[in-house]
């Protein structure tokens, strides 16, 4: 209620993507006018300090990556079953989990059953040691379902390393031609990637 009350205040609304703008204009069309795009950005540049993190001084692997929060809508589980079944052993990489807390007890079940243990991590790093892992990652992932901007995906292409996201309004508006899309609902094809 109090975010309603502050957007009906204000004289300008600064979204952080077209999505987000057309979605509250949807809910609000009262407000639409008021509302002004202004993309996010990465901090991180090819000139920011990078530092491997002490946690992966040992690994050799090459990895994917993940960033951030793995909550529902960020369709990690759907990730898990689809590196399970992109078997792992044979191509040698590891799905690295950057933040977003030490797995769950949901998540290391769900690793265990699926016989990932070997070949996925989580890790907390610091900027220096994100930025470490963007520049170095095989490729960055962003399957989620829905968001109104995808920091991972500006970061992942700051990096620029291949980036993997699942096709929804705001990374095609983001992204454009400059990461593959697929259907964040298509196992195999997160698989086959």
């Amino acid at each position: 209620a109090n975010k309603l009350d502050w957007l009906m205040a204000s004289d300008l609304i600064i979204s952080i993507s077209d999505t987000s703008a057309s979605d509250l204009a949807f809910f609000q069309p009262e407000i639409a006018n008021r509302i002004q795009r202004i993309h996010l950005h990465s901090s991180f540049s090819s000139e920011s300090l990078q530092n491997k993190p002490e946690a992966i001084q040992a690994l050799q692997d090459p990895f994917f990556l993940f960033v951030g929060q793995r909550v529902g809508y960020k369709n990690t589980s759907l990730l898990l079953r689809a590196f399970a079944s992109s078997e792992p052993k044979r191509h040698a990489h590891k799905l690295l989990f950057a933040g977003g807390g030490a797995f769950s007890r949901q998540e290391q079940e769900e690793i265990a059953r699926l016989q990932l243990s070997r070949h996925v991590m989580q890790v907390s790093v610091s900027d220096a040691e994100l930025w470490y892992l963007y520049r170095n990652a095989s490729a960055v992932l962003v399957p989620t379902l829905a968001e109104g901007f995808s920091l991972p995906l500006v970061e992942g292409l700051a990096a620029d390393v291949p980036v993997i996201c699942s096709d929804i309004p705001v990374h095609r508006e983001v992204a454009q031609d400059y990461a593959q899309l697929i259907n964040p609902l298509q196992h195999d094809d997160w698989a086959d990637v």
